[in-house]
């Protein structure tokens, strides 16, 4: 260790005097650490890195559950009964989400808000840095309306200004005093801009599920005591009112489990990918070594015979590994922070915790620890072939052209069947998901959304809290939008496909035997207003839809989607049909007529099997949250002026919301599967690259090594296509054994996939065969070069040259 200053310094100097050389290892492992280093931190800010409140692993999630339905928000007097009756956490709060028109200061805006029980801060133990947080008095529907606002909120409409406290901002018409400013670490509701306190003393039904419930376990409390505590409540509840509870339990779910579950497997994919491609580049530095040190044999040779001993020379060279392993990952840091920027580009909210994620020192260390073991892995093949030849045998062929020695053919040839064999396992996984994507893309979601703009707008319930208010403000608004330049046809709704948060509503079917207690039966509600269908050229299967004479006052009526109607008449016309959203036990509850029955339309994403639909008519079911539809005969985006005009001249206190074409709410559905894709696909292209390298690399240095030999078969007569099909035939030869072995990875890592496939199996032959095709071709490419130059090389510059 005492001449290891020297040794590098030595290092140093050599790698200097090979430029060429340097810079290709350098730039090589660059990009391997780089991506790596840029994964791991993206793994490690998500899945491990703990979330920002105190004691993270004592928050959960609760949710309700039912054997049909699956997991389900709680309601509002589910929630109370579990935080009256619990014994297992400290505190439970809930929330539930919100949107709100903020007037009174400048332009009308829409705020993302959330209404939360009095608990919320300190169930999450989130500070309150300016003001306080919610009383608990302040859950009664009688007390003063008071708000927090969110920390970015704060900073873009009062600039940070520590005096906002006892200001007042008017939310969908009502004033709210100002008490306090949330963290900036407050990440629950996510991007939420106020929250206000949930009324907690106003009666709802029992199954009227809409509540987010978090949980802080008490200290030496587990999850599963605290899930059997809750079971207990559950059967309490279920036994007491079993019109309503019937089967319905709870599920706990960690809070970061909650969040980041859904993207793990996705990760941990990515991780094991960026992982193969650094091998690969180790793979083809190594090559590279191998070929520097068959062409510094001489000069091993004779520091052995000076007295070197192989243990001295084997540091030496393990010295120069390091040495550029170790430039290849400050390199590689730069590359990373380049790549978490452009991840956080290309990311759409798919990946929870993104924004958290910094190049810190636990990233540093990973970076630094990668860089000394890529060094040593591969320094390791040429190092074992150091100085294993004989003395007087490695001066005599110093002079000479170098053939280079078979172990180190053999060990060239076994790097590039790894390589090869790692960058085909990366494009079947690439291919597979590229193609589950494409399926998606494919899918028929039941509608026409080319040429379809959508918009929110909400009514406030203090000027719009009578259905009379509600109609007459949907049909003036109908009016206006029919009279815009370029609309085609325009309606309203409730909800629209491809959007968050369906209600779903249960339902009874006159003349039906009732149902047992458990029993679940229900559809996807949208009042809508007529010629909804027309709109988005949802098609009609049989009846009729409704228009503007099933209005209040009217005979009720309904339209149901094909989906429906197999489900609940099957084998029957249910046109005629009555049924009601109410306990049909009620005298005064209203009957729907059936009058008819439309296409099924994929209501969340495209992925996901329609569920039954039922369509009501706005004006006799009305609803102060609007979606405005319109199909326009251009480009939908230059409506948004005239859509906001029109919303404005009925209300100017009225801001549109959530603008978006219809073929953007498609694609936000399948971002995650279009994420998943772009990333595999780019560490797949990578490993092609640096395999194409790679084998480029070894062809060409063997057809250097073989100069002599190539020169004399072409000075005896061997025509310039014997010489090229012999280069292919040879260089091939590792390409297909690393195909071979390639196969029986990527089956193996097609289960690996399966939960992020849709439409397509892990063995997909089509998959399987193109890669297959595409990375012989890409081999065939690499080996055709060096096989080309070999045959155009002058046979007595070649016997020349030994």
């Amino acid at each position: 260790m005492g001449n290891l200053p020297g040794e590098i310094r030595y290092a140093i100097r050599t790698l200097l005097r090979s430029p060429g050389f340097s810079l290709a290892a350098i730039l090589t492992l660059a990009l391997g650490i780089g991506a790596t280093t840029a994964i791991f931190t993206v793994v490690n800010g998500v899945l491990v890195h703990p979330l920002p409140y105190p004691n993270p692993h004592r928050l959960v999630m609760v949710w309700g559950h039912h054997p049909t339905i699956g997991r389900e928000t709680a309601s509002l007097p589910d929630f109370l009964d579990w935080r009256r009756e619990n014994r297992s956490f400290d505190r439970l709060a809930a929330w539930a989400n919100a949107g709100y028109n903020m007037t009174g200061a400048g332009e009308p805006e829409v705020v993302r808000g959330a209404q939360v029980t009095a608990d919320f801060f300190p169930v999450l133990g989130a500070a309150i840095p300016l003001g306080r947080g919610f009383e608990a008095a302040e859950e009664l529907g009688g007390a003063p309306r008071v708000v927090v606002i969110g920390h970015d909120f704060w900073r873009r409409r009062f600039g940070g200004s520590p005096d906002v406290i006892g200001r007042t901002i008017v939310l969908s018409g009502v004033p709210h005093t100002i008490v306090g400013v949330a963290g900036r670490s407050l990440g629950l509701p996510e991007e939420r801009d106020i929250l206000t306190p949930m009324v907690t003393d106003t009666v709802m039904g029992r199954r009227n599920d809409f509540l987010h419930v978090i949980g802080r376990l008490r200290p030496g409390i587990e999850l599963r005591r605290a899930q059997d505590e809750m079971a207990t409540i559950a059967r309490r509840l279920e036994t007491q009112y079993p019109a309503s509870n019937a089967g319905w339990g709870t599920e706990l779910v960690g809070l970061q489990e909650e969040i980041v579950g859904p993207v793990r497997p996705a990760l941990w994919t990515f991780m094991g990918a960026v992982l193969l491609v650094l091998l690969i580049a180790c793979a083809n530095v190594a090559n590279l070594m191998l070929a520097r040190s068959a062409a510094r044999e001489r000069e091993a040779t004779i520091r052995t015979a000076l007295g070197a001993s192989r243990r001295r020379l084997v540091r030496q060279l393990l010295v120069e590994c390091l040495v550029l392993s170790l430039a290849g990952g400050v390199l590689g840091i730069a590359v990373a922070a380049w790549g978490v920027d452009a991840l956080r580009l290309l990311e759409t909210g798919t990946i929870p915790r993104l924004n958290e994620t910094r190049l810190d020192g636990s990233a540093l260390g990973f970076a630094l620890a990668l860089s000394l073991l890529t060094g040593l892995l591969f320094g390791l093949a040429p190092a074992l072939r150091l100085g294993r030849d004989d003395l007087r045998e490695g001066l005599q062929r110093g002079g000479r052209a170098q053939t280079g020695s078979r172990g180190a053919g053999r060990t060239r040839s076994f790097l590039v069947q790894l390589e090869v064999a790692i960058a085909f396992v990366l494009l079947v996984g690439a291919a597979l998901l590229l193609r589950s994507f494409d399926r998606l893309q494919r899918i028929d979601p039941g509608f026409r959304g080319a040429g379809v703009l959508t918009a929110r707008v909400t009514l406030p319930r203090l000027r719009y809290g009578e259905p009379k208010q509600q109609v007459a403000f949907v049909a003036a608004l109908r009016e206006r939008l029919d009279a815009l330049p370029g609309v085609t046809s325009a309606a309203l709704a409730s909800d629209g496909p491809m959007g968050d948060g369906l209600p779903y509503w249960g339902f009874a079917i006159a003349g039906q035997e009732p149902l047992a207690p458990e029993a679940v039966q229900d559809a996807a509600v949208f009042r809508t207003s007529p010629r909804y269908f027309t709109t988005l050229g949802i098609p009609l299967v049989r009846g009729r839809a409704y228009d503007d004479g099933d209005r209040e006052g009217a005979n009720a009526v309904a339209v149901i989607s094909r989906s429906m109607a197999e489900r609940y008449w099957p084998g029957r016309d249910p046109l005629g049909s009555r049924i009601t959203l109410e306990d049909p036990a009620d005298p005064a509850a209203t009957w729907m007529t059936i009058v008819g029955v439309v296409g099924d339309v994929h209501e969340e994403s495209p992925g996901r099997i329609p569920y039954p639909q039922l369509y009501l008519p706005i004006a006799q079911v009305s609803s102060r949250s609007l979606l405005i539809v319109a199909r326009t005969a251009g480009n939908p985006t230059a409506l948004v002026p005239a859509l906001r005009g029109a919303v404005q001249a009925i209300d100017r206190d009225l801001p549109l919301s959530q603008i978006a074409t219809m073929d953007d709410r498609i694609a936000n559905t399948i971002d995650r599967p279009r994420v998943n894709a772009l990333m595999l696909g780019g560490f797949a292209l990578s490993a092609l690259a640096l395999a194409a390298i790679g084998i480029y690399g070894v062809i060409a240095y063997g057809v250097v090594q073989r100069t002599r030999e190539l020169g004399i078969r072409l000075a005896l007569g061997a025509g310039a296509g014997w010489v090229i099909r012999l280069v292919i035939r040879q260089g091939m030869a590792p390409v297909f054994v690393g195909i071979a072995f390639g196969l029986a990875g990527a089956l193996a890592g097609g289960r690996v996939l399966r939960s992020l496939l849709f439409g397509v199996g892990a063995t997909d032959p089509i998959a399987f065969g193109a890669v297959t095709v595409f990375l012989v071709l890409v081999a065939f490419a690499a080996t055709w070069l060096p096989a080309r130059r070999a045959a155009r090389s002058d046979p007595m510059t070649a016997l020349r040259a030994d």
